[in-house]
């Protein structure tokens, strides 16, 4: 049998309660701040509203938003964030486009959250200022993607031509979705991945890099000496 030192134990309690308290350090949410002071600052209690919307046909997202776009058979909006600052969460039907945005300056450490329900195909994509998009199992004939200034796309799913932009900073996660031809420009340190089966053309430019998963066919983007496309 082996002696058991009397010190192992506490010397063991002591690096448990040091990982549990890096854990809880490291778990805690950032605080975002949008606007110029003064703030509103979030409560720090969450909340849901349910808004029902007019038909649209297309999203344009800015200011730190972080939508979630499904298919459903009525158009509405689920907006989570601090129970005080639902009504700074804007999502208005402006011209057959869904405008979803913050007004106002807020500092909040649970990111406005808005589960977005459209009942028509949406093709037109918007996205800046941090903003962030995601989507599942599209079935499009076409989509056009814009982001700027450290917007985030992601998408799953088919479509038939895509046309991207993705400039300052922005990211277009694209992976999973199967495209045949794609049209892009990407700038600014800013990155894409693109799947592409018949073709790739457009240009990637200052400091920015394209991914490309698989080889399409027919492959044409300029790119300057800061900027690459990758084949994955």
């Amino acid at each position: 049998m082996t002696r058991r030192s009397r010190r192992s134990v506490p010397i063991l309690a002591l690096s448990v309660a040091i990982l549990v308290a890096a854990g809880c350090m490291s778990s805690t949410p950032a605080l975002t701040k949008v606007g110029s002071p003064p703030y509103l600052a979030g409560s720090g209690v969450s909340a849901s509203v349910t808004r029902p919307l007019e038909p649209f046909g297309a999203i344009e997202a800015t200011s730190a938003v972080r939508v979630e776009l499904v298919a459903g058979e009525r158009d509405e909006a689920v907006v989570t964030t601090d129970d005080n600052l639902l009504s700074a969460v804007v999502t208005e039907v402006r011209d057959d486009t869904l405008v979803v945005t913050i007004e106002g300056s807020i500092e909040t450490r649970l990111l406005p959250v808005i589960v977005v329900t459209a009942a028509r195909p949406i093709e037109s994509l918007t996205l800046q200022a941090s903003a962030q998009l995601t989507v599942e199992d599209l079935e499009l004939d076409r989509l056009s993607a814009s982001l700027s200034s450290a917007a985030r796309l992601e998408a799953s799913g088919r479509v038939r031509d895509l046309d991207l932009i993705v400039l300052a900073a922005s990211t277009a996660e694209l992976r999973a979705l199967a495209v045949e031809t794609a049209d892009v420009a990407i700038s600014s340190a800013s990155q894409a991945f693109v799947r592409a089966s018949l073709s790739v053309e457009g240009a990637c430019q200052a400091s920015s890099k394209l991914h490309l998963v698989g080889q399409p066919a027919s492959r044409s983007v300029q790119t300057d000496g800061s900027s690459e496309v990758v084949v994955e």
